[in-house]
């Protein structure tokens, strides 16, 4: 895993220290795993990367020169107020309306440009969030079906 890389143990000390991990070691970590030959045989699925604009296009650079192409992303579209509630329901300490009211904001911040990003390439799924876990994961699985059909087609 990452732990064992010269990335991993980097971004392992930085994020021991409370630090936030550079988009340099974020990307080096993303493209040293997705060079490995699992990957080119069975695809990949990215949960929470990118996360910005520029992480987007270097992933794009380092997909191309690996030979390959991101085939789509998701949004699971969950209304802060839903987000605010559910994080608080899990009890972490760090879980204040205060803290999670940052985050959202970062998030908003840098995921609207992303989801534009996306969607300019034709790439971007936006799927309701707001059920319970089978209901969203039936409604997931569905796009992720439609979207494999297509690259199946051509």
């Amino acid at each position: 895993g990452a732990a064992g890389t010269e990335f991993g143990r980097r971004a392992g000390a930085l994020m021991d220290a409370g630090d936030l991990v550079g988009d340099d070691l974020i990307n080096g970590i993303v493209a040293e795993r997705l060079a490995q030959p699992d990957v080119a045989e069975h695809g990949f699925l990215l949960d929470g990367y990118p996360r910005t604009p520029d992480q987007a296009a270097a992933m794009e650079g380092f997909l191309a020169e690996a030979g390959t192409t991101l085939d789509g992303a998701v949004n699971l579209d969950v209304p802060a107020d839903e987000v605010t509630a559910r994080m608080l329901a899990r009890g972490r300490a760090d879980d204040t309306e205060e803290a999670i009211r940052r985050r959202l904001d970062l998030y908003e911040a840098e995921t609207a440009p992303l989801l534009a990003w996306f969607a300019d390439r034709g790439l971007l799924d936006v799927v309701d969030g707001i059920g319970d876990e089978d209901v969203v994961f039936g409604r997931l699985s569905t796009v992720i079906d439609a979207r494999l059909s297509l690259l199946d087609a051509s």
